[in-house]
Protein backbone atom coordinates (compact mmCIF):
# COMPACT_ATOMS: atom_id res chain seq x y z
CA UNK A 1 0.00 0.00 0.00
CA UNK A 2 1.59 3.43 -1.40
CA UNK A 3 -0.77 5.61 0.77
CA UNK A 4 -4.02 5.76 3.28
CA UNK A 5 -6.68 8.24 4.08
CA UNK A 6 -6.98 8.89 7.80
CA UNK A 7 -10.38 9.92 8.07
CA UNK A 8 -11.14 12.42 11.11
CA UNK A 9 -14.54 11.87 12.48
CA UNK A 10 -16.65 14.27 14.05
CA UNK A 11 -20.46 13.65 14.90
CA UNK A 12 -22.76 15.87 13.38
CA UNK A 13 -24.35 16.50 16.74
CA UNK A 14 -21.20 18.68 18.05
CA UNK A 15 -21.22 22.60 17.26
CA UNK A 16 -19.15 24.92 17.82
CA UNK A 17 -15.99 24.68 20.40
CA UNK A 18 -16.89 21.22 20.83
CA UNK A 19 -17.19 20.43 16.92
CA UNK A 20 -13.72 22.04 17.25
CA UNK A 21 -12.15 20.10 20.33
CA UNK A 22 -13.35 17.16 18.87
CA UNK A 23 -11.43 18.02 15.67
CA UNK A 24 -8.17 18.76 17.35
CA UNK A 25 -8.63 15.46 19.55
CA UNK A 26 -8.71 13.11 16.26
CA UNK A 27 -5.75 15.28 14.35
CA UNK A 28 -4.16 15.00 17.87
CA UNK A 29 -4.65 11.42 17.96
CA UNK A 30 -3.41 10.55 14.69
CA UNK A 31 -0.12 12.45 15.03
CA UNK A 32 0.67 10.39 18.05
CA UNK A 33 0.06 7.25 15.58
CA UNK A 34 2.58 8.59 12.62
CA UNK A 35 5.15 9.38 15.67
CA UNK A 36 4.39 5.99 16.96
CA UNK A 37 5.69 4.29 14.18
CA UNK A 38 7.94 6.34 11.98
CA UNK A 39 9.28 3.61 9.87
CA UNK A 40 6.13 2.58 8.68
CA UNK A 41 3.90 5.84 8.27
CA UNK A 42 4.89 9.50 7.30
CA UNK A 43 2.47 12.52 6.92
CA UNK A 44 1.72 13.71 3.50
CA UNK A 45 0.72 17.50 2.50
CA UNK A 46 1.28 17.17 -1.22
CA UNK A 47 1.30 14.43 -4.30
CA UNK A 48 4.82 14.87 -4.33
CA UNK A 49 5.08 13.88 -0.34
CA UNK A 50 3.04 10.88 -1.51
CA UNK A 51 5.24 9.99 -4.56
CA UNK A 52 8.27 10.45 -1.77
CA UNK A 53 7.34 8.27 1.21
CA UNK A 54 6.35 5.71 -1.26
CA UNK A 55 9.59 5.54 -2.57
CA UNK A 56 11.08 5.05 0.81
CA UNK A 57 9.06 1.93 1.38
CA UNK A 58 6.92 3.68 3.80
CA UNK A 59 2.91 4.45 3.82
CA UNK A 60 1.95 7.82 2.70
CA UNK A 61 -0.75 9.05 5.31
CA UNK A 62 -3.08 12.10 4.31
CA UNK A 63 -5.69 13.25 6.83
CA UNK A 64 -9.23 14.65 6.34
CA UNK A 65 -12.12 15.55 8.36
CA UNK A 66 -15.72 13.68 7.83
CA UNK A 67 -18.71 14.90 9.13
CA UNK A 68 -21.55 12.79 8.67
CA UNK A 69 -24.91 14.13 8.24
Amino acid sequence: MGGQFWAVYVPPTLTGSNFVRAVLEQFDITHRILARYPKTFELALTAADVRRIHRQGKIASLIGIEVAN
